[in-house]
């Protein structure tokens, strides 16, 4: 992979209340082929100390964990799997045989035969138990199996005593699911007790067979039975496999390096090749094994000046060749340039500079490439060259060449001379339109600039178990590892491995941040170790970035977690730009960076600092790769696992401008006035953007504002500021007034347009004439203060119609809207329609509704007397008495109404109501 040079994008969140953009003025952008023919660079130096190996006086052995099965006889193996081990199908079966006491036997045997026997999954066991007068006189017995004899016993035993022996046998006895056991006793030559002897009562055998099954014990750690791995041994098997994945991924992993450092030498074995496997493995055989002392500081600077490392970095030159031809009136010549290059990984542009007699109405070049081989067919043409219209003058034009003609070193560039007649031209100036007419010298250069080697991430791996023991350069060992890291990380990073418990934890994560890949922190300030080297051991425990291993596993994963870490790693450079570095604290500055992928839909877009608010996901983007120093920039896993496997063959980024004002210092807020803000403020930056965000609290006067506690236009005031540098205070200016109708509180009481006052109804007549003063909008108007009611005998207009007491009629227009009940029948004199009222009637227009019309009825009236039913008026009367008559019937005469005196007499009822005429006497 491609080690690239990025401008990174600076920026911030934008503040809720600006809409700030970057500026992308500051630089131009950049964009950086990463090629998966690339794999990043790996030194890993290795401590050949004599601690690292299995030496008593400084490493120890380090017992290897294992998978172990414990056998049926109890011995213990190691195993690949639990498989290995049987752990089932486990069974017991026990025949027994007793023979009385017989001193005239001798020889005679017990038999046991075992059928139907379950299939052996573990370890066939036979055991015996004899008891009997078998003493040492000779006695004793043999086993036999299926006939076959297998051990004798001679077990001494007395009686009532029983002896117990074991016999392990092969499965194959049991295959057939039986097996006879015989016990032979042996002959009493010597007739001192013999086996069958009457000295005991019996003599009796027991015969047990099993089938014997291991037990699995797991995975443990035990010297005798995994063996053991001294800290060299780890860090080979570690080496071992990283670089055999390496080889065998495409594209690689890394190229790994091999470097060993002892004694006061450090030599570089192996230089970084994408398959390094084999020849670091023999290097590693070859070496012997640890021998003593640690030169770290020269160990570092051997690996930063390897090929692995610096070779890695590529640098630029600028090639350039020159030609000329004589005058000459030959229109078909060409110059051709021959160059030696290295084989590039990306397109290039080269500059051609043509002097002759190329008059623009005739004259042209056209340019061909080729890789060197001047073969007509792998020429290519990459465009055309006008040359300059003003006769011998000189005129430059830029092209791009393909990467791929460098491939084999070389690169062969034609300018191919042409002449032509355009339309309308009969010739040429000077001559026949030769190109090269009429001036004294005609030419033809060429300038490039291409990359001076390969270009690719790269860094070294320190991995030791102790600490530096030699000096160098005329420091003391520490303080020289510490200013050949510092050194080291200016080209890129170092990262430290400590293998071990004898390791110096401490100072591995000094050198750690010293070298790009770690960092110290002194209460809340980050603290460079290469700003003061001598004062080191002052930030002993302060500092965190190295990796500690304590066997072959975790080194494994240090390593592939570097590996994968500088992969994704570039340079920041800021060439050309008007800052020199990045501030380190992106709290308030975001850097941006773009990355554009290989295929549609990948890659393509802004990713943000991964601490970024705008991060998405939350956590993924770029951060700096190191802790010191803002000159290099790691993507994180999300789009490093794309460049890995080669979804992001392209970064593209782009440098925006920073703000230039001391962010928290005093500023002038621009139109402060007639913003309406405090001509007071402070300098802000937001996305590269300098702004001044005036102070919110700063006294400004005249501003309108609301006077606490007061009610509608009464809360209405401006500022004034008795202190200029204090709180400013809202005070009154507008007081309470009259209520009109506007849409205010002009009175000041929390209701708006409430006006009030009587007034009368245009119109309106009887109750309805009186009304209330209201607003409709802004206008003024008079509202009916009651609605209209049938009439009662109150000497009032009560239904509006403009006569009063004239009930029958007024009831039937309010026919089905009001009735009246039985109690209230004679408030409406519906038995003689006739009402008289003294001079003194009140005009009474209370009750809005008809439950308070009837309560308030003035009683200042009565009704009057001789009322008769004309003939024409009975259909009219009985409709009137579906109106009002809700009394039973048949129950003689009811009270109608009464005199306000008292003496009139009682009225009785009518069959039926209606009209009714009054009778003139």
């Amino acid at each position: 992979m491609l080690r690239t040079s990025l401008f990174a994008l600076l920026g911030i969140l934008l503040t809720p209340s600006l809409a700030l953009a970057w500026d992308f003025t500051c630089s131009p952008r950049s964009v950086t082929e990463i090629e998966p023919t690339n794999p990043p660079n790996m030194m890993l130096m290795l401590d050949q100390s004599g601690s690292m190996g299995d030496n008593v006086n400084y490493g120890t052995r380090i017992p290897l964990s294992c998978k172990v099965c414990q056998l049926p006889d109890g011995t213990k193996k190691k195993v690949a799997s639990a498989g290995e081990c049987v752990t089932s199908g486990g069974w017991t079966r026990t025949l027994a045989s007793v023979y009385p006491s017989s001193p005239a036997v001798s020889g005679y045997s017990h038999y046991t035969s075992f059928t139907t026997l379950a299939p052996v999954t573990g370890q066939l066991e036979l055991t015996v138990g004899v008891e009997g007068d078998l003493n040492d006189c000779n006695g004793y017995y043999r086993v036999y199996v299926d006939g076959d004899f297998r051990q004798e016993f001679r077990p001494n035993t007395n009686c009532g005593v029983t002896k117990t022996y074991k016999i392990n046998l092969p499965a194959s006895y049991a295959s057939d699911g039986r097996v006879d056991v015989e016990l032979r006793t042996g002959p009493d030559a010597y007739q001192c007790d013999g086996v069958d002897s009457n000295v005991c009562s019996v003599n009796r055998a027991t015969v047990t067979l099993a089938n014997k099954v291991s037990t699995y014990l797991g995975t443990v750690t035990d010297i005798n039975i995994c063996g053991y791995e001294t800290k060299w041994d780890q860090a080979v098997n570690a080496i071992d496999k990283m670089t055999l994945e390496s080889s065998a991924l495409n594209p690689d992993l890394a190229a790994f390096g091999l470097g060993l450092f002892e004694g006061s030498t450090a030599i570089i074995t192996n230089e970084c090749e994408q398959d390094s496997h084999v020849p670091i493995m023999k290097s590693l055989a070859d070496s012997g094994g640890p021998k003593g002392s640690t030169p770290t500081a020269l160990a570092i600077r051997t690996s930063l000046n390897s090929k692995c490392v610096k070779g890695a970095i590529s640098g630029t030159a600028t090639i350039t060749d020159f030609q000329t031809q004589p005058k000459s009136n030959n229109e078909g010549f060409n110059y051709t340039h021959n160059l030696s290059l290295t084989p590039q990984t990306a397109d290039f542009t080269v500059a051609i500079n043509l002097r002759g007699d190329y008059d623009s109405s005739c004259e042209y070049a056209d340019i061909y490439v080729s890789d060197g081989t001047k073969s007509a067919t792998t020429a290519v043409k990459i465009g055309t060259h006008q040359g300059n219209n003003d006769k011998c003058k000189a005129s430059s034009k830029n092209f791009i060449i393909p990467a791929s003609v460098t491939a084999n070193g070389k690169l062969r560039l034609e300018v191919r001379n042409r002449s032509k007649t355009w339309p309308g031209t009969a010739s040429c100036s000077f001559g026949t339109g030769g190109v090269d007419a009429s001036c004294d010298t005609n030419s033809s250069s060429i300038s490039m600039v291409i990359k001076t080697g390969i270009s690719r991430a790269a860094a070294t791996v320190l991995i030791t178990d102790g600490e530096p023991t030699v000096s160098y350069d005329g420091k003391e060992p520490f303080l020289a590892a510490v200013l050949a890291a510092c050194d080291h990380r200016k080209l890129s990073n170092l990262y430290v491995v400590g293998q071990g418990a004898g390791t110096d934890v401490d100072f591995n994560n000094i050198l750690a941040a010293a070298g790009g890949s770690g960092s110290c922190t002194v209460g809340l300030n980050k603290v460079d170790p290469c700003a003061e080297p001598s004062k080191y051991a002052d930030l002993r425990g302060k500092c965190t970035g190295a990796y500690q291993t304590d066997n072959s596993a975790a080194l494994l994963a240090a390593i592939a977690a570097i590996t994968n870490e500088i992969q994704c790693v570039f340079d920041v450079d800021f060439a050309g730009a008007p800052v020199s570095n990045v501030p380190l604290d992106t709290s308030n500055e975001y850097p941006y960076l773009y990355i554009q992928g290989r295929f549609a839909g990948i890659g393509n877009g802004r990713i943000y600092q991964k601490s970024s608010p705008l991060a998405v996901p939350s956590g993924q983007g770029w951060e700096f790769a190191s802790a010191t120093e803002s000159k290099r920039v790691r993507l994180t896993d999300l789009y490093c696992n794309q460049i890995q496997v080669r979804a992001i063959n392209q970064v593209s980024t782009q440098l925006a401008c920073l703000c230039e004002q001391n962010t928290g210092s005093s500023c002038t807020v621009p139109d402060a006035a007639f913003l309406g803000l405090c001509p007071e403020g402070v300098w802000k930056c937001a996305e590269g953007t300098d702004y001044c965000e005036p102070d919110a609290n700063c006294c400004q006067a005249g501003v309108a504002c609301t006077v606490p506690g007061l009610l509608g236009v009464c809360a209405m005031g401006e500022t004034t500021c008795p202190d200029p540098t204090g709180a400013p205070i809202c005070t009154q200016t507008v007081f309470p007034s009259t209520e009109v109708c506007n849409g205010l509180d002009d009175d000041c009481d929390g209701d708006v347009d409430e006006i009030g006052g009587t007034c009368t109804v245009a119109g309106g007549v009887g109750r309805c004439a009186p009304g209330l003063r209201a607003c409709s909008g802004n206008t003024e108007v008079c509202l009916p203060q009651f609605e209209p009611m049938p009439e009662l005998c109150n000497g009032l207009d009560d239904d509006c119609d403009g006569s009063k007491d004239n009930i029958t009629k007024s009831w039937a227009s309010f026919s089905g809207t009001y009735t009246l009940p039985s109690a209230d029948r004679p408030k409406a004199c519906d038995i003689k329609n006739s009402c008289v009222c003294a001079a003194s009637a009140a005009d009474n227009h209370a009750g809005t509704n008809f439950t308070s019309y009837l309560a308030e009825w003035s009683n200042v009236c009565e009704c009057g007397e001789g009322l008769e039913i004309t003939e024409f008026e009975e259909s009219s009367a009985a409709e009137a008495s579906e109106t009002f008559d809700d009394a039973p019937e048949g129950d003689g005469p009811q009270t109608g109404c009464s005199a306000v005196d008292g003496g009139l007499a009682p009225l009785g009822l009518l069959a039926f109501f209606g009209l009714v005429r009054r009778r003139r006497n």
